[in-house]
Order: structure tokens, then sequence, then C-alpha cells
């Protein structure tokens, strides 16, 4: 279990002013998940997407169960986004999962980002949604997403929130030249 805001939780909504509802954890069946409880959660809280940050390794080595079939079976359907732990992305790619997951939030679907402990690549993830669907700075961006779950983002995935635009802004950019 982790401290998200004030209480212990493992599955924490980070509230946005869309028909969908997002929502961030650790990976189920993996050594963050106490009793194996967070499919359950997930199935309780209607989500439709899970957006996977994890590479295979971690899957393979950490996961007691084949994750992504155990997701098909309950009508989850999986996003898969692999980002070795510690490290972002390359930003055209990784926008483009941002881009998909918004779209869904948009449109009334719940969806669930995790990776491994959920406090990481997690928080990057989050906090580019964030930014695109509430328009906030890198920085307020950040700052609204540790009100609602423990995030230990580095140098580098901090640098990545900063270098990531909205969409809405990428397409000015576009008008623009």
């Amino acid at each position: 279990m982790f401290l998200f805001g004030q209480k212990e939780e493992t599955c924490v909504r980070i509230p946005l002013d869309v028909k969908g509802k997002l929502y961030c954890s650790p990976m189920p069946f993996g050594p963050y998940d106490p009793g194996n409880a967070l499919l359950k959660i997930y199935k309780q809280k209607k989500i439709e997407f899970v957006v996977m940050l994890v590479t295979d390794v971690e899957l393979a080595k950490k996961a007691k169960r084949n994750v992504i079939e155990t997701y098909k079976k309950n009508n989850i359907e999986p996003i898969r986004f692999p980002i070795a732990d510690y490290t972002s992305p390359e930003l055209h790619d990784f926008s483009k999962v941002v881009d998909q997951v918004a779209c869904y939030l948009r449109a009334g679907a719940n969806v669930a980002v995790h990776c491994n402990a959920g406090v990481g690549r997690t928080g990057v993830m989050t906090s580019c949604i964030v930014r695109d669907i509430l328009k906030m700075s890198a920085e307020d961006a950040i700052i609204y997403v540790k009100q609602y779950m423990q995030t230990q983002m580095t140098d580098e995935q901090v640098r990545l929130t900063n270098r990531f635009l909205p969409l809405a802004e990428r397409l000015q950019q576009g008008n623009n030249k």
C-alpha cells in the first residue's frame, strides 16, 4: 500500500473535468498489490482501458500471472507503452499515447495508468494527461497530481513532462509554421 493524499490506497482517482475517470495504481498482481486486490478494484471502478507502462521483463518477473490476458478476459483493453524504470521515452510516441488516453477520457471511458510501483512512470503519464485535459503548465500539473498520488519522478522524467505539449498546442504550432 502507498500513501496517496492522506490515506493509504492502491488505486486513486485523479479528478479531471471530463466524462471519463482517470485512475493510477501499481501493477495488478505485482509486488505492490497486496492480496491481489487491484483487478477487483478496477472492475468496481468500471475501468475500460489500462495503460501499462511496465516492460515485458518486468511483467514476466514481477506479475504473478499473465496480466494482459487477465485484462482481456475481464473486458479491460490494455494499452501497452513499455518504459524502462527510471527513464523517459521518446516524446513523439509518448505524446500519441497521451492523446489516445485523453480522447478516451473525454469520450467518457474510465482509464487506469500503472507501472510497477505506480509512482515514477505513472506520475509522468498522469501529469501529461492532466496537462492536456486541464491545460496546465508542467509544474502545475505535477503539483496537481501530487495532491492525489505519491509520485517520485527522476529529473529526466520531469524534463519530459516539461517538454510535452498538449495536442491543442502542438496543432497550433503546426498551423503557425
